[in-house]
């Protein structure tokens, strides 16, 4: 039998994994260890030196060679499996999305598509509306494929667009994790807030396309699968956490609370189950109350048009805009010469509407932050 783990075993990575995995469980706690990359946090130098000294213990132990080129120590900024991390918060590293400006804008073959979207999906994370440009690239990947057009070109380029400048994140610790969701006909979103000191603070975003069938179900029930897919994605900082789930529908712990005698609905009753595991209350909040996620969930232009009025929800906030009565985020200027009333040819207000509302987007996610 070979004393170390031969190279060409497609197993090899995994059986790795799990051996470091199985040295290194008494540091799992303040530890990220992935293959060969081992990453380790403390609060203090203190504590970070106690910790030190049981690495070293296990490395003595276990006979691992470690090296010094590549070890690093006492460090409040690094770069780790391509996330720049600093004073509690990460970003991804600019080299992968620079990478997306090497690609033609138009008429991308089978397998550009593919590279392209691998990238993407590396930084999907940190970009708003990922699914919905990414959904109209994925058609090209089908078996019979449509031809390329505008809508195709449009998204290669907003894609590139807003992989440039990614949000940073927060790296949630000791405050209270909010978990915002909203659904759309088509599309859902999510959206971790940390809430520490009196300051909300952005951790994260799901979001994503309902299936074809789920889109025809009802709305409560496309709520529900929100927060599901919300938890589902962000489980890494909620499995083990008391968190609020804030949606704009006041129905969902009733629905999944079964006191009559008619059987339940098995959808319900799985739901109910997969939700058990986690440490959760639900908040209802108004709509108004829930802008980032309900932006990230709808189409442009479905979220652009309003009862109140053909306004942005972005400006529904704003002091300066047509509804002063709403709770003032930040001061923003509304757009000049915008009439309060569209005229009949209202596509010009509409398209300077759409770009004043998408460019004020980061500037809501960092207002979380600050």
């Amino acid at each position: 039998m070979d004393p170390v783990l031969p190279f060409g075993f497609k197993t090899a990575p995994s059986i790795f994994q799990k051996a470091v995995t199985r040295i290194f469980h008494p540091l799992l706690h303040s530890a990220l260890i992935y293959i060969d990359d081992i990453l380790m946090f403390s609060p203090d130098d203190t504590s970070h030196n106690i910790l030190l000294q049981q690495f070293h213990d296990i490395v003595h132990q276990y006979g691992i060679m470690l090296s010094k080129k590549k070890s690093m120590v006492g460090k409040t900024e690094i770069e780790f499996l391509g996330m720049h991390i600093s004073n509690g918060q990460y970003r991804p590293d600019p080299h992968l999305a620079v990478r997306l400006l090497d690609f033609p804008d138009s008429n991308l073959s089978v397998k550009q598509v593919q590279q392209f979207l691998s990238i993407v999906n590396y930084d999907r994370d940190f970009i708003p509306h990922v699914s919905r440009y990414t959904s109209i690239l994925s058609t090209l990947l089908k078996k019979c494929p449509p031809p390329w057009n505008s809508t195709h070109t449009e998204a290669v380029i907003k894609l590139k667009e807003i992989s440039q400048s990614p949000p940073t994140l927060t790296i949630p610790s000791i405050g209270q994790l909010i978990l915002q969701t909203n659904a759309s006909d088509v599309f859902y979103s999510a959206i971790l807030i940390e809430d520490r000191d009196g300051q909300r603070r952005y951790c994260g975003h799901a979001s994503g396309k309902f299936k074809d069938a789920q889109q025809h179900y009802h709305t409560i029930y496309k709520e529900i699968l929100t927060a599901k897919y919300g938890i589902q994605k962000l489980d890494f900082y909620l499995r083990t956490r008391n968190f609020i789930v804030e949606m704009d529908n006041s129905s969902f712990p009733k629905i999944l609370d079964f006191r009559n005698k008619i059987p339940p609905n098995p959808l319900l009753l799985r739901l109910k189950d997969w939700f058990a595991r986690y440490d959760f209350t639900v908040r209802h909040v108004k709509g108004h109350h829930n802008i980032i996620a309900d932006m990230l969930s709808r189409p442009p232009l479905t979220h652009l048009i309003t009862p109140t009025g053909h306004y942005p929800l972005i400006f529904m906030t704003s002091p300066t805009g047509p509804s002063s009565s709403q709770p003032a985020i930040p001061d923003y200027s509304f757009p000049p010469d915008l009439m309060a009333t569209l005229p009949p040819n209202h596509q010009p207000s509409l398209d300077q509407i759409l770009t004043f509302a998408k460019a004020h987007l980061p500037v809501y996610l960092s207002q979380i932050n600050n």
